[in-house]
């Protein structure tokens, strides 16, 4: 059950009524920005390490068409601009605006740059990856020198760390440009790649209510900052036994194993924001401010224990037996029931299922890699065709074509075909047949 007067929600129409873009880029942003909203003292307690629910977010689809940057801009333009991180910036400063303001959200233009330079000897960018990646767990103190052109050491602490990236990227830059090493040795696998179909449409009038929506996500985000308090989620004892389900399930994903264990922390925190969404929507809906909820906990209690879970189909009195009798239930803790679980996987499940399409292309040679992309596409494909798409000349072709043969992948076989002037030709056509055994 989703509430369509939960943040997450209104994020979506608002994008919807806003831009083309593709309608799990706005959820995805809705997402990112309530759960950096929620702060570091908010955490899920799960072994082996509370989960945080800070996040890295690549915004992946076709240049132009998915509208990526629009994407970043209305995020940009909800979001509390003295929270943010400039979006460009060096790693000395980068650090020095971390310690100055621990809590930050960083819209980064283009990923592309940040990839070519984490492969190029000497370049700074190579230190951001070690920054994100150091600073992606929310380290309690993160201590940090610094050297100055002249030789001098600068000394940084931040204190409670908590760091939310927002970057965006085509497909083709992306598989182009990553090294195997970047993408399956911890580096890419922090980043929840979010891929995009693109729905172009005529331009339109804006329609009145975005800009109410601008308004009221605003709010809402300020709104859930200042109560700035430490909450502790933890799942019913249904939500967990579907959650280690689902785990399983994940680490069966053969090629992007070093995403699934940081794709299920994802799943975990999601399920938590979408829970204070629609928490949210129930105070909206009844018509309470949400400056009457002072306290998080409050509000997302009050919403759970007043609301029937709709996928066991419990009934409310049960429902408020099973938070209340729960033996790790305190105070400030909120019980996320299974139907969060679930919602939650349907978001992540597609993000795993790209990175596994992602590391299998950077791991084979870079023209078996495009032929495999083209015929996979087109599920049949003639051999001129698929040799321009994949911009291969004839002997790379033909070589391509034998590695996908000998991988099982595809099928080769002549046809006939009709031609005028000409009469019949025979021409090469490849069949998809599907992944290697």
């Amino acid at each position: 059950m989703t509430n369509e007067f939960g943040f997450i929600e209104l994020c979506k129409q608002y994008y919807g009524y806003s831009t083309d873009a593709p309608s799990n880029f706005g959820e995805l942003i809705g997402i990112q920005l309530l759960g950096h909203a929620m702060g570091y003292d908010a955490v899920h307690l799960i072994i082996p390490k509370a989960v945080h629910h800070n996040m890295y977010a690549l915004l992946t689809g076709d240049s132009t068409l998915t509208r990526k940057s629009t994407t970043q801009g209305l995020g940009m333009d909800i979001y509390p601009y003295e929270r943010c991180l400039p979006q460009e910036t060096s790693p000395e400063q980068f650090v020095v605006e971390l310690s100055e303001k621990n809590e930050a959200m960083q819209f980064l233009p283009e990923f592309t740059a940040l990839i070519k330079g984490a492969t190029r000897r000497g370049s700074y960018m190579a230190r951001f990856v070690e920054l994100y990646n150091d600073l992606h767990g929310c380290p309690k103190r993160y201590h940090r020198k610094l050297r100055a052109k002249k030789g001098e050491e600068s000394e940084f602490l931040i204190e409670k760390a908590y760091l939310s990236v927002n970057s965006t990227v085509t497909p083709e830059m992306l598989m182009e440009k990553l090294t195997f090493e970047l993408a399956v040795g911890g580096f890419l696998a922090r980043w929840l790649l979010v891929y995009g179909e693109p729905k172009t449409k005529p331009r339109r009038r804006l329609h009145e209510s975005a800009l109410k929506l601008n308004e009221s996500l605003k709010y809402q985000i300020e709104a859930i900052v200042r109560m700035n308090r430490k909450v502790e989620f933890e799942f019913t004892d249904e939500a967990l036994k579907r959650f280690n389900e689902i785990e399983a399930e994940a680490l069966k994903v053969e090629h992007a194993k070093p995403f699934a264990g940081r794709y299920l922390n994802y799943v975990v925190a999601i399920a938590d924001i979408l829970l204070v969404s629609d928490a949210i929507g129930y105070a909206t809906e009844q018509g309470k401010s949400l400056r009457v909820w002072t306290q998080l906990v409050e509000l997302v209690q009050y919403y759970t224990i007043n609301t029937i879970n709709t996928i066991s189909r419990e009934p409310r009195t049960q429902l408020i037996e099973e938070i209340a009798i729960n033996p790790t239930n305190s105070t400030n803790c909120i019980m996320v029931p299974i139907e969060y679980v679930d919602r939650a996987w349907e978001i992540v499940k597609p993000c795993l299922e790209y990175a596994n399409e992602i590391v299998k292309y950077v791991g084979l040679d870079k023209d078996v890699a495009k032929l495999r992309k083209q015929i996979k596409k087109a599920g049949k494909i003639g051999h001129s065709k698929a040799m321009v798409n994949a911009n291969l000349n004839a002997d790379q072709m033909k070589n391509a074509v034998k590695t996908l043969l000998q991988r099982g992948e595809i099928r080769q076989e002549n046809e006939d075909v009709e031609r005028t002037g000409s009469g019949k030709i025979t021409k090469n056509v490849y069949h998809w047949i599907g992944e290697e055994a």
